[in-house]
């Protein structure tokens, strides 16, 4: 059978400066308006501009929530598909938009719309085997089309099921494999479909019988069911698949006549299709036409014949293609153009992408963002808490060694005597360890020399009258801490005292009452402080600041 190709005989066509005015039409609109110029041979570039305003809209989150709009966009695409493929012989851009509206189709399980899809997907694999002659794939084809079958069931997409199953038998008997697809045959045969409103259903079950027929050979049952459709077509002469019809019952009538041997009918039944052609101007018919006698005398001898019909079907094959070139320079900035916009509209839809992302990114920080503040407060109202409690604990400390230290200085007791020869020659005994803590003890509650800078372990001997290395011994021992240890802890505790003290030391700076205590170092005594009360001298201050404005505010 020769390769079936479609001429767009171009007419009118809407013009792209309309543009903005289709574009507030509905999708549901330009796909009605789209569809009915496609089925008109000569309306392609009004149907073009109409589907690719539908496909270039980009879907929003209510959109795939409506029916309409999804369905709508997956039928523009496939338009599309159609168009590019019948109109415009862009195969590569027509499989494009098949691919796409197949993968809408899934994505949002529409999948009704799949076996249509893949039919036309089909074709064009179809075609491609016909033009390169790849005989190789015939099985590929056949298992191809009896997948979309059961898949026309399995979606209960039975509205166009005989078609499907009519051009799976019509390939298969082209390619001798009419036995391969029997099962499916019989299957579709048993079946009661629903009557179509869009094609009268007997024009393809009656083709299924009578290829079905011919397999069996009952060759009288097969010419009849052919003669049935026939009729069928004749009464459906108005149906745009008129001719499409006429000349394929025509053409399996002749597989059949030339199987059988009858080749002078079939020849006749070929040259009434050219004729069909030449009366309708149909030059794919007419191509066809001599492309089948040119195959026909080839595979008989007759050169001279073959010869003239190739030369023939050359001519026509030429003119088509010329007629498309010629046609294609007329149209080339009307498909610029529709190019244009559907790089305009990927341009747009990349941009909203980007601010769709900026959006998600800008939504996300903000909510790190507040989490994150929200979680610095938690941790600021814990650390506020936290140091209030402390601030009050020292307070206790505090007004507790102040009572110690007053009770001490109210009746000072006379310090023990120490015999300096016993630190020299003997270890230190208990006694001695009691008497020089005591000494220990009374010259860091009540002298002001430890606040001096120098102030050192040998200047806290000389005071206690001891031995350095057994005074050291015993703060160690009874203090369980070193001297300049316990030395830091007088002197931050000094510094607590001087920071409450607002009305004596509120102007002075954390560096200078550091300074006053004996402090010259400020991360000596940062480090110092927090280990003494558990936090900053700067958080400290605050505390002791809003402790005294309270006690100030007037009841």
């Amino acid at each position: 059978m020769a390769v079936m190709m479609t001429v767009a005989v171009w007419g009118q066509d809407v013009k792209i400066k309309n543009l903005e005015r289709l574009k507030l039409m509905t999708s549901e609109e330009l796909i009605h308006k789209g569809e009915r110029c496609r089925m008109k041979k000569n309306m392609p570039d009004s149907a073009l501009l109409y589907l690719t305003i539908v496909a270039n809209r980009q879907l929003s989150r209510m959109d795939e929530k409506d029916t309409i709009e999804v369905m709508s966009h997956i039928a523009a695409l496939h338009g599309l598909g159609i168009l590019y493929s019948g109109a415009y012989f862009d195969y590569k851009k027509a499989y494009g938009y098949y691919l796409q509206a197949e993968s809408m189709a899934k994505k949002y399980n529409r999948t009704l719309l799949l076996p249509s899809i893949h039919h036309n997907m089909l074709g064009l694999k179809k075609l491609d085997f016909s033009v390169n002659r790849r005989d190789e794939i015939i099985p590929e084809l056949i298992n191809d089309y009896k997948q979309l079958v059961r898949e026309a069931v399995g979606y209960h997409a039975m509205m166009y099921y005989p078609i499907y199953v009519a051009n799976m038998a019509s390939f298969a008997m082209n390619s001798e494999m009419v036995d391969s697809v029997k099962p499916e045959l019989e299957k579709y045969l048993k079946m009661k479909l629903p009557e179509s409103k869009l094609f009268p259903q007997e024009v393809y079950r009656l083709i299924c019988l009578a290829i079905l027929a011919y397999s069996n050979k009952e060759y009288e049952k097969a010419f009849m069911y052919l003669d049935q459709q026939k009729e069928v077509i004749l009464q459906n002469s108005n149906d745009s698949n008129f001719h499409a019809w006429l000349t394929g019952n025509n053409y399996t009538r002749c597989e059949f006549l030339w199987g059988m041997g009858r080749d002078e009918e079939g020849l006749a039944l070929v040259q009434e299709n050219l004729r069909l052609g030449q009366q309708a101007d149909n030059h794919v018919t007419i191509c066809d036409a001599y492309n089948n006698l040119m195959d026909y005398y080839h595979e008989h001898g007759d050169e001279p014949l073959a010869n003239h019909y190739e030369l023939l079907y050359l001519r026509e094959k030429n003119y088509i293609e010329n007629q498309n070139h010629l046609l294609d320079v007329d149209k080339v900035k009307y498909l610029f153009e529709i190019d244009k916009m559907n790089e305009d509209a990927k341009v747009q839809a990349e941009r909203e992408q980007v601010k769709t992302y900026a959006l998600w990114m800008v939504c996300f920080f903000t909510f790190f963002i507040i989490v994150s503040l929200v979680l610095l407060y938690r941790n600021y109202r814990e650390v506020k808490e936290k140091n209030a409690q402390l601030f009050q604990k020292v307070q206790e400390q505090l007004a507790e060694i102040e009572e110690k230290k007053a009770l001490l200085l109210q009746a000072p007791q006379p310090l023990p005597q120490v015999e300096k020869p016993k630190y020299q020659k003997n270890a230190i005994d208990e006694t001695t360890k009691s008497e020089l803590l005591h000494r220990i003890f009374f010259v860091m509650e009540s002298s002001a020399d430890i606040y001096d800078t120098d102030f050192s372990l040998q200047r806290l001997a000389e005071l206690v009258e001891g031995n350095p290395n057994y005074v050291s011994q015993v703060i160690n021992e009874k203090y369980k801490q070193n001297f300049n240890a316990l030395l830091n802890e007088y002197r931050i505790r000094e510094a607590c005292r001087r920071i409450n003290d607002r009305e004596h030391y509120g102007n002075q700076t954390l560096d200078s009452i550091a300074e006053g205590v004996g402090i010259r170092a400020r991360s000596t005594f940062v480090t110092a402080f927090k280990k003494f009360t558990g936090m900053t001298p700067s958080a400290y201050q605050k505390l002791a600041k809003t402790k005294v404005a309270s006690t100030q505010t007037p009841a």
